[in-house]
């Protein structure tokens, strides 16, 4: 039932809600009566937890996605050549060499140039050109300088296998064991010229024959670093044991 009142000027009873007293006109305020519970509205300022989950979600999909683009790539490598054999104008076996010319060199080939120019009967002097044209990798240039030499030198051994080894590198392979092969002629144990005519056959892919020069090696220089690495590329092609 709901609650009745009397107007607080004229004492008139007044129903719920009446206002203002129809005797008096007097306002009537009615505890509770015209106040309505306030309802979020559509489009309020209010963000479910599940909208800042997926949006959290959305910003770790797009890092990870960032990452991928600009991050460094894992690009396999191809697999190194076969290690480049020494030149008999080095003590020991060389590492590896980058391709392509040495540019930086220039300035000191073009001395050397001009110095065999000024005194062309100096082969000593021809042949530094040679060595340093081959250590630069500049493989054409050299193998002409050499082959110049052995006109008036052709029982050089060491410009023999240098230029082989020049050969090998410019990809001519049956040159570079033929030069390398007739060098022996002159010098029967040149240990370059035996580790030298392993590593064209292994590059040959004849394995036979690059075991039996390599072991050649080995015998003739056991205790050098030539010798040495004859020894470790048997050991990755065959079962043999040096003495």
């Amino acid at each position: 039932m709901r609650p009745l009142t009397t107007c607080s000027k004229c004492k008139m009873e007044l129903a719920w809600g009446q206002t203002p007293c129809p005797s008096c006109g007097t306002g009537v305020e009615w505890p509770g009566y015209g106040k309505k519970t306030a309802k979020p509205q559509p489009g309020g300022t209010a963000f479910p937890v599940r909208n800042v989950m997926m949006l959290v979600a959305i910003i770790a999909v797009a890092v990870v996605a960032l990452e991928y683009i600009t991050g460094p790539k894992n690009v396999p490598q191809s697999s190194p050549a076969v290690t480049s054999a020494p030149s008999t104008s080095s003590a020991s076996p060389t590492a590896a060499q980058p391709a392509g010319p040495d540019m930086n060199a220039l300035p000191h080939v073009q001395e050397l140039e001009a110095q065999v120019k000024a005194q062309p009967a100096n082969l000593e002097l021809r042949k530094e050109l040679g060595n340093h044209l081959m250590d630069a990798r500049f493989y054409d240039k050299a193998i002409a300088v050499y082959r110049d030499i052995l006109k008036t030198r052709p029982a050089d051994a060491n410009v023999r296998v240098d230029m082989g080894i020049c050969m090998k590198e410019s990809g001519d392979l049956d040159g570079a064991k033929a030069e390398m092969k007739k060098a022996l002629t002159y010098v029967p144990e040149h240990v370059q010229a035996h580790f030298n005519l392993g590593i064209v056959c292994l590059v040959q892919g004849n394995i036979s024959e690059s075991n039996e020069w390599f072991t050649k090696t080995a015998n003739l220089a056991p205790q050098s670093e030539i010798g040495q690495r004859a020894r470790q590329l048997l050991q990755q092609h065959s079962t043999f044991t040096a003495p």
